[in-house]
């Protein structure tokens, strides 16, 4: 800036002016990518994360009602014959393994998928900056062998 005072102005305050400009495209250029990377990478995690933990209540939403089956059981039939009782704690204990069996996986594929798309997200900012870097150097050398 001292440069382009002492010297009047002109094409060095010119191209001080243009390189500012230039690293404020390239970093709004980088937060645009970035963004637009990360609605892209995530869109559909949120709905693994929410079955994720919805499949578990869903089995334990068997689980109660099961146990209610087999309390109504007990209270029409009397408490004396265990097959009364049977169907509705069987009922209960597969619907609790099958919210089980989806939530597991599906958490554990959304933590890996959340973890691999940071780690995408990470490496597209580097190569962003570098890519813009790159451009503006190239500008640079450019402008200045024109002069």
């Amino acid at each position: 800036m001292r440069l382009a005072q002492e010297s009047g102005g002109g094409e060095v305050s010119r191209f001080m002016v243009l390189q500012r400009e230039l690293t404020d495209l390239k970093d709004e250029l980088v937060i645009e990518t970035e963004e637009s990377a990360r609605a892209y990478l995530g869109k559909n995690l949120p709905i693994l994360n929410t079955i994720g933990n919805i499949s578990p209540l869903l089995g334990l939403l068997g689980t109660i009602l099961g146990m209610i089956i087999a309390f109504d059981s007990i209270a029409t039939a009397g408490a004396g014959d265990p097959k009364v009782v049977a169907g509705g704690i069987s009922q209960a204990l597969v619907t609790t393994a099958s919210g089980l069996i989806i939530a597991i996986p599906t958490i554990v594929s959304y933590r890996y998928l959340s973890r691999r798309a940071d780690k995408m997200l990470e490496h597209a900012e580097m190569y962003g900056h570098a890519f813009a870097n790159a451009l503006i150097t190239t500008g640079q050398r450019q402008s200045a062998a024109r002069q």
